[in-house]
C-alpha cells in the first residue's frame, strides 16, 4: 500500500473557505521522505516533467493532474493555483 512506499495519511476536516465548518472528513496521502519517489522543493517544471512519464497503480499521473484540475474548477469558490500551473505545463509537453 502507500504506507508501505513511504507515503503517509492524513485525516482532518474537508472545508471549503478558511472559518466555514468542515462539511466531511478529508484524507490524502503525503509522500514522506523515505518514499523512494520523493522529490523534494522541485521546481513545477521538473515536476511536470517527471509527471508527464509516470503512472502507478491507478493510472497515468499526467491524466490524474489534468482531472484534478478538471474536478477543481468545477468545486464552487475553488482555487489550486499549483495544480493549474502542472495543469499547463503538462499540456504543453
Amino acid at each position: 500500500g502507500r504506507e508501505g512506499a513511504g507515503d503517509e495519511r492524513v485525516r482532518g476536516p474537508g472545508v471549503t473557505a478558511e472559518g466555514e465548518p468542515p462539511f466531511a472528513e478529508a484524507e490524502t496521502w503525503i509522500a514522506t521522505t523515505s518514499n523512494p519517489h520523493f522529490r523534494g522543493l522541485a521546481s513545477p517544471e521538473a515536476m511536470a516533467a517527471d509527471i508527464a512519464l509516470c503512472s502507478g497503480a491507478s493510472g497515468s499521473n499526467r491524466q490524474y493532474v489534468l482531472d484534478l484540475a478538471e474536478a477543481l474548477r468545477g468545486l464552487q469558490e475553488s482555487s489550486d493555483d499549483e495544480a493549474f500551473e502542472l495543469e499547463a505545463l503538462l499540456k504543453r509537453l
